[in-house]
C-alpha cells in the first residue's frame, strides 16, 4: 500500500525521455508514488498488482498498444481512476473516447507539447493539495539523479545538494566543476533517492530537459545533411515523423519540418533512376517512412514532366508525402490500401475505424501548423485514399471532386505503394496497363498522361 498521504500516479508513454520529464515534473512538486509504464499492457499489469492507483497519464500511440486499449480496461473493469490522455490526438476523434469527458469528473486532455504547470495544476486538482511544502519549494527541489543525468544531454553543470534532513541540505556539486556526473552516479551507487536544486536553476534546467527531447532528434537531422546519401534523407523523415507524433506541433517542429522538406527536394533532385532507389529502401518494416520519400519522388517527377515544377508546388508535394501517413502509428496498417481485401475485413471495428480514417486524422495532427501547411497540402493528405470511381475513402470522391494536384498526388502515393509491396522495377509496365483504366478520366486525366511520360525517364536502361 501507498505510505500515508501519498497517491499512486501511472505514468505510461513509449518514449523514456517523455515518461523521466513527467517524473521530473511531478517528483519536483509532490511526495506521490509515480509507476512508469512503456505500454498499455505494463499499466494493466501495474494497476492489477495494484490495490489503488489515483491517476493516470496516458499517451495514445505507444507503438506496442494504445492508450485506447488501456482506457477501455478501465471502463470495462469499472474502475474509478481518472484518466489524462497525454498525446497530438484529441479524444473527440478517437474510437472508444467518445464519453470521456463525462466517464469520470477528472479525465483531461493535453495536447503535446503539455507545460509542466498543466501537469501539476491537474495533480493539485484531483489529489488534492498534496505539494511539497512551499517552504521547501522555494528553496529546494528534488530530482531524481539517474533522470537528471540523462535528461541533462547538455551537460550543464549546477549546484546539487543531498539532505540529510526536513530542513539541511550539504552541497555535493557546485556550478561549474566538470566532474558532476561522476559525482552524482556515486551517490546513486550509494543509494541516494534524490538530489536537490535551488528552485531557481531547477526552472532552467527542466526548460532545457524539455528541449533535450527535441535536440535528440535534430541530432538525427545532423547525420542526415549529406543530400547525397538516400539513406539519410530517410533517417531524417522518422526522425521528423516520429517527432511530430511523440510531441506534436510547435514553433520549433516546423523549423525542422522545412529542413527535412528542403533535404528531401534536394535529394530527390539529385536521384538516379528508380531501380537504384527501390534497392535503397529497406523492408516494410519501415514502410511509413519509405513510402513517404518514394511517394515524393514519384510525384515530383511527375510535376517535372508536367511543367509543374516550382518550388512551392514541390514543397507542398513532399510535405503531403512524408505526412499523409502520421496517425498510423503501425506500418501493416499503413500498407493496407483496400477496404475489401480480407486482411482489412479481419481487424477489429476500431482499427478498421482508425484506416479509414487516417486520412482526416493525419490533417488535424498538423492542424496547429497553418503558417507551414497550405490548404493544397492538406487536401492532399485528406483525399490521398479517394479513387476515380468513386469507389475510395474517406469521403469517396470522383474523378471531377478532386482538383488535378490532388489526382496527381493519388496516382502517386498508389503507385509508389504498389513499387513498395512488389519491390520490383520491372512490373512498372503492367502498373501503366491497369492504371489506364482507373486514372484515365476526369482530372486524373492529364496527370495520367504526365505519369506515364515519366515512365520512360524513371525506368533504367536496359543492358
Amino acid at each position: 500500500m501507498s505510505e500515508a498521504g501519498k497517491k499512486r500516479i501511472i505514468v505510461a508513454d513509449d518514449e523514456e525521455g517523455i515518461r523521466d520529464v513527467f517524473s521530473m515534473i511531478i517528483e519536483s512538486s509532490f511526495d506521490h508514488e509515480i509507476l512508469l509504464c512503456d505500454c498499455a499492457a505494463s499499466a494493466i499489469e501495474t494497476i492489477k498488482k495494484n490495490p489503488k492507483i489515483d491517476l493516470i497519464f496516458s499517451d495514445y500511440n505507444m507503438g506496442k498498444d494504445t492508450g485506447g486499449d488501456l482506457y477501455k480496461f478501465l471502463k470495462d473493469k469499472n474502475l474509478d481512476i481518472p484518466f489524462a490522455l497525454c498525446s497530438t490526438y484529441s479524444p473527440e476523434d478517437i474510437d472508444g473516447f467518445e464519453e470521456f469527458d463525462t466517464d469520470h469528473p477528472h479525465n483531461a486532455y493535453f495536447q503535446k507539447p503539455f507545460t509542466s504547470e498543466e501537469i501539476v495544476g491537474h495533480i493539485n486538482k484531483v489529489c488534492g493539495e498534496e505539494t511539497i511544502p512551499t517552504s521547501e519549494i522555494q528553496t529546494f527541489v528534488r530530482v531524481n539523479p539517474e533522470r537528471f543525468m540523462r535528461l541533462n544531454q547538455i551537460k550543464e553543470t549546477f549546484d546539487v545538494y543531498i539532505r540529510l534532513s526536513k530542513k539541511k541540505y550539504v552541497k555535493i556539486i557546485n556550478e561549474g566543476e566538470s566532474e558532476s556526473f561522476e559525482v552524482i552516479d556515486k551517490y546513486i551507487k550509494k543509494g541516494v533517492d534524490y538530489i536537490f536544486l535551488e528552485w531557481q536553476k531547477y526552472e532552467i534546467f527542466e526548460k532545457k530537459s524539455i528541449e533535450a527531447l527535441f535536440d535528440k532528434f535534430e541530432e538525427q537531422l545532423a547525420t542526415a545533411s549529406n543530400e547525397e546519401l538516400t539513406e539519410n534523407v530517410l533517417d531524417s523523415i522518422e526522425a521528423i515523423q516520429g517527432m511530430v507524433k511523440n510531441l506534436g506541433v510547435n514553433e520549433r517542429t516546423v523549423e525542422l519540418i522545412d529542413k527535412v522538406v528542403d533535404s528531401t527536394e534536394k535529394m530527390i533532385s539529385k536521384s538516379g533512376n528508380l531501380d537504384e532507389l527501390l534497392n535503397l529502401l529497406k523492408s516494410k518494416d519501415g514502410y511509413i517512412k519509405d513510402h513517404g520519400y518514394l511517394c515524393s519522388y514519384v510525384a515530383c517527377s511527375i510535376a517535372e514532366r508536367m511543367s509543374w515544377k516550382t518550388e512551392g508546388i514541390w514543397k507542398k508535394i513532399i510535405t503531403a508525402s512524408l505526412f499523409q501517413n502520421i496517425s498510423l502509428e503501425e506500418n501493416e496498417l499503413a500498407m493496407i490500401y483496400d477496404l475489401n481485401s480480407n486482411e482489412y475485413k479481419g481487424l477489429e471495428d476500431r482499427v478498421q475505424t482508425k484506416i479509414k480514417m487516417h486520412p482526416q486524422d493525419s490533417v488535424k495532427i498538423i492542424s496547429d501548423a497553418e503558417s507551414n501547411f497550405s490548404e493544397d497540402t492538406r487536401k492532399m493528405i485528406q483525399n490521398h485514399h479517394e479513387l476515380p470511381d468513386g469507389s475510395g475513402y474517406p469521403r469517396g470522391l470522383n474523378a471531377t471532386n478532386v482538383a488535378p494536384l490532388e489526382a496527381l498526388f493519388i496516382l502517386a502515393t498508389n503507385f509508389a505503394h504498389s513499387l513498395i509491396m512488389t519491390k520490383d522495377v520491372d512490373q512498372i509496365n503492367i502498373i501503366a496497363q491497369d492504371y489506364n483504366e482507373v486514372y484515365n478520366k476526369g482530372n486524373y486525366k492529364k496527370p495520367y498522361q504526365g505519369f506515364l511520360k515519366t515512365f520512360i525517364k524513371l525506368i533504367p536502361p536496359k543492358d
